[in-house]
């Protein structure tokens, strides 16, 4: 089992100060805060300290980032838009975003 703490938690509805996160295998099996409850004997503990866990979430609404625009991207384009995402966006994936394109 993994245990997560830090200075606080993002959820979709509240914020949760000092929490326990504990993963088993790829799923979140617990959350709550060490005020209520102690790291398991048995997991390994990872302290991110001051700070705040919160949700991967999905940007659905994306053109282009790195200089390419996704109508117009090829695989190796569309990688650095993936690599420029990561390191600048909060988002842990993206949903390409194309229009209508007359061409004649």
């Amino acid at each position: 089992m993994l245990a997560l703490t830090a200075k606080a938690l993002l959820t979709p509805v509240k914020r949760i100060e000092q929490p326990l996160l504990l993963i088993e295998g790829a799923s979140v099996v617990e959350i709550r805060s060490q005020r209520e409850a102690d790291v398991p004997a048995n997991s390994r503990k990872l302290d991110f300290k001051d700070c705040v866990l919160a949700p991967g979430l999905i940007d659905i609404h994306i053109h282009g980032s790195a200089g390419h625009d996704v109508m117009q991207s090829d695989e190796q384009g569309r990688r650095r838009m993936e690599e420029f995402l990561l390191k600048v966006h909060i988002s842990v994936t993206f949903v390409a975003e194309s229009i209508f394109l007359r061409t004649c």
